[in-house]
């Protein structure tokens, strides 16, 4: 998982904590001491490790894999064995559950698309959903 991948509101793995929380900041500082080519990515939660910090390593995190549970989990709801579904006003968007391709379904326009798009982490799927409908795909 890279930071640049990463956005505020986005769930990761913690690993101090055990738990999916979401990121509430992104830092990003300079190793002034050691080499001036070295970078510290930090993530910002609710979640404070054993000493009490909030700002937590990128390293310390993982990415969560992508699962049907996760996809219940965002409102997808099961079409067949194959997709889960989730449709919008204009738009409905199909997740391959064995490849985690996307299909859309673009109902105005009456044809489907398929993105093969990497979807195998939820801050994937987050991000994905974010720039086709400029609002967060909620938990429910």
């Amino acid at each position: 998982m890279k930071a640049n991948e990463l956005r505020v509101g986005n769930l990761v793995y913690v690993g101090y904590s055990g738990t999916n929380e979401p990121i509430l900041g992104i830092i990003e500082e300079s190793a002034r001491l050691m080499f001036e080519s070295n970078h510290y990515f930090g993530l910002l939660f609710n979640y404070a490790d054993p000493i009490g910090n909030r700002i937590i390593e990128l390293r310390y995190c993982e990415p969560i894999p992508l699962t049907e549970e996760w996809l219940i989990n965002f409102r997808l709801k099961r079409k067949d064995e194959e997709f889960f579904y989730l449709k919008e006003d204009d738009h409905q968007i199909l997740i391959d559950v064995n490849t985690f391709d996307v299909v859309f379904d673009f109902r105005e326009e009456g044809y489907y698309v398929t993105v093969k798009h990497d979807l195998k982490y939820v801050h994937k799927l987050q991000n994905f959903y974010f720039e086709l409908n400029d609002t967060e795909l909620e938990l429910q």
